[in-house]
């Protein structure tokens, strides 16, 4: 029997996973990222619940590091959202 070969990295670099074939979040990836947009989502986000991930990440830092942006509209309470 042959194994596939899984990279060490998800789509996005460490720390990032791609979604599961049913949508749900991978396990300790609660970070939804938008390719499209290049912004990312944490679960405080009120846009979370409707945001469907193309890819997930395991925390704000490895979302950032694959250039992702927080999704400062979703977020209220972000630094960038009361300048």
């Amino acid at each position: 029997m042959v194994l596939p070969v899984v990279p060490a990295d998800g789509p996005y670099g460490p720390g990032s996973h791609a979604p599961l074939h049913d949508g749900s979040m991978p396990e300790g990836h609660p970070i939804k990222g938008n390719a499209d947009s290049g912004l990312y989502h944490r679960p405080d986000s009120r846009s979370y619940g409707a945001t469907i991930a193309e890819v997930w990440f395991d925390s704000v830092e490895s979302a950032e590091a694959a250039g992702f942006r927080l999704a400062v509209r979703s977020h209220p309470t972000a630094p960038e959202a009361d300048a």
